[in-house]
């Protein structure tokens, strides 16, 4: 929980007590993701950084400012050891917890909605504004699968719990066909094959 006074509040769920206080003063968050261990937290938003807590010490461990845009959606493997983040820079990030390395993937043309990772860690997903979904091989930090434009912006991506699916979901709009004016959105949600890997 993020407050207006730009503190984050790490909260026990059974009892609602605060267990870590953490500070960030650099504008309005957009997203935040424990790691899967629950030893870290990450947050980015507004600012051009993104931040890597230590939860056992409250402390920063890591502050990567590289970044133009907003940073959008982010998400830690389940080994703890990458985070996958983009935004609207257009460009998938993938950092190394282990030897602090940060790569550039490129292949969006618009702003970066989601990112997911398959239960294996090998593969992860992202998904944008022009309705592109995007695979992405783990050791080789390359594309490896582009699901066809889908009929709106895509807002989540995920993966079934067998790695064997991938779930894409979002919005598009429903025009007038006189004016071609958009009146109202529409949801939608298409199910793949994950089998591209």
């Amino acid at each position: 929980m993020i407050g207006q006074d730009h503190l984050i509040r790490v909260l026990e769920t059974d009892t609602g007590d605060e267990v870590r206080l953490l500070t960030d003063k650099s504008g309005p968050l957009q997203c935040m993701a424990f790691s899967f261990d629950c030893r870290r937290l990450a947050a980015a938003g507004e600012a051009n950084h993104v931040r890597i807590w230590n939860l056992d010490t409250g402390a920063i461990e890591t502050d990567i400012e590289r970044f133009s845009r907003r940073i959008n959606t982010l998400r830690f493997s389940q080994q703890n050891d990458l985070l996958i983040f983009g935004g609207d820079e257009r460009v998938m990030f993938a950092y190394d917890l282990t030897d602090q390395t940060v790569h550039r993937l490129l292949g969006h043309d618009e702003s970066i909605h989601d990112v997911a990772f398959s239960p294996d860690g090998q593969t992860f997903a992202s998904c944008s504004e022009d309705g592109v979904v995007i695979l992405w091989d783990r050791r080789a930090m390359q594309e490896v699968a582009v699901f066809p434009n889908q009929p709106g912006r895509t807002d989540f991506v995920d993966f079934s719990s067998d790695g064997r699916s991938l779930i894409v979901g979002g919005n598009k709009p429903i025009r007038d066909l006189a004016t071609g004016e958009a009146k109202s959105r529409a949801g939608f949600v298409f199910v793949y094959s994950a089998a591209h890997r």
